[in-house]
């Protein structure tokens, strides 16, 4: 996934008067030059873990700093495939400091401009062609550990499948050919195109039973339960 995190914190000792310096009020330094919150994506699943393009910072003259680094994301999601291809997932980006407490550094999630079912900002979202986007709710979680706070924040998306490619090219024709091998029962045995028909057939089933190499312990599951109450 393709995006830019925003990062937003004040630090007292960037401060200066804008008359005193030209009225100077903002400035770009290079990111080795400044303090930064070792703020990482926990889900990572990129080879090297931090992602995200060094950028420079924008030092504003009131102490104010953004960083706001672009990246190509690879996050980890537990999919369940119960309802292919029907579905809809709920994945999410959890964010969260590697090294610093609650008490040291606190994580606030910036909503402003933004409503209660999209938290992130999708002004330059591109729709996908396999899923469809939502909603995108956020959370700043709490917890305790070892008599230390820890802030995390999480940034879901609740994904909802396109359904349209696989009605026409896989439920459609299961339809057709399963009413197809039903008409060919319904013909007399001494009738020859009865083994023409079955025979046409074929063609059609096999790409649909083909054996995939990926497979899911939910939809096992759910074969298992077609299977039992075939039964």
């Amino acid at each position: 996934m393709v995006m830019w995190t925003q990062f937003t914190w004040n630090d007292y000792k960037m401060r200066w008067d804008p008359k005193e310096y030209g009225n100077i009020t903002n400035i770009q330094l290079p990111h080795e030059f400044l303090w930064k919150p070792d703020i990482l994506l926990f889900n990572s699943a990129d080879e090297h873990f931090d992602a995200s393009f060094p950028v420079n910072f924008v030092v504003s003259w009131n102490g104010d700093v953004l960083w706001a680094p672009p990246g190509i994301v690879k996050f980890s999601c537990d999919l369940s495939m119960t309802w292919f291809p029907f579905d809809e997932q709920m994945c999410f980006l959890k964010y969260g400091s590697w090294t610093y407490t609650g008490s040291k550094l606190d994580l606030h999630i910036d909503d402003t401009g933004l409503n209660e079912r999209h938290k992130m900002d999708l002004s330059y979202y591109v729709q996908n062609g396999e899923f469809d986007l939502l909603a995108t709710p956020a959370e700043r979680i709490e917890s305790t550990f070892k008599d230390e706070r820890y802030i995390e924040v999480f940034f879901r998306m609740h994904l909802k499948r396109k359904t349209l490619y696989y009605g026409l090219n896989w439920i459609v024709p299961s339809v057709l050919i399963s009413i197809s091998n039903v008409l060919g029962f319904t013909m007399p045995s001494e009738c020859g195109e009865k083994i023409t028909l079955h025979t046409a057939d074929i063609p059609g089933v096999a790409p649909m039973v083909a054996p995939d190499v990926t497979t899911w312990e939910e939809v096992c599951s759910s074969l298992e339960k077609y299977a039992i109450s075939c039964r």
